[in-house]
């Protein structure tokens, strides 16, 4: 199997020739993200504490080199950064969800849309927040 684009808005280091969908479809872009949540009223210096033992993880090489494997850069960055990507992609997606009448077939776990998506709305993209 071959890639042909990544749903990035940048192209990924570890395949710097593969194209972003975006230079052909402006305005395009999907990203996966990975977090880790705790239970509300989390005391401040303990998130802030499991925030900085998961960036230390995460920027070793080795780890760094696994999550390459898997096509993923990892970012990093403080909880506020994180609440961000959260505001910016919840409500997108909530109108992707809406506009192509997604259901969930919960005997399956199959996820079909009921409409075609628009062109610029996306299933698939590659990065790490955490």
């Amino acid at each position: 199997m071959r890639g042909i684009a990544v749903t990035t808005p940048k192209r990924i280091g570890t395949i710097p020739d593969m194209p972003t969908v975006g230079e052909s479809v402006p305005g395009y872009e999907a990203i996966l993200w990975y977090a880790c949540w705790g239970p509300k009223g989390l005391p401040k210096d303990i998130v802030m504490r499991w925030n900085r033992e998961i960036a230390k993880a995460i920027s070793t090489p080795e780890m760094r080199e696994r999550m390459a494997g898997e096509g993923l850069e990892p970012a990093g960055g403080p909880p506020e950064q994180f609440r961000d990507v959260l505001r910016r992609d919840v409500p997108k997606w909530i109108r992707v969800v809406k506009e192509a009448n997604v259901q969930v077939d919960t005997v399956n776990v199959n996820v079909r849309a009921k409409t075609p998506l628009k062109q610029e709305h996306s299933q698939a993209g590659v990065t790490n927040l955490c």
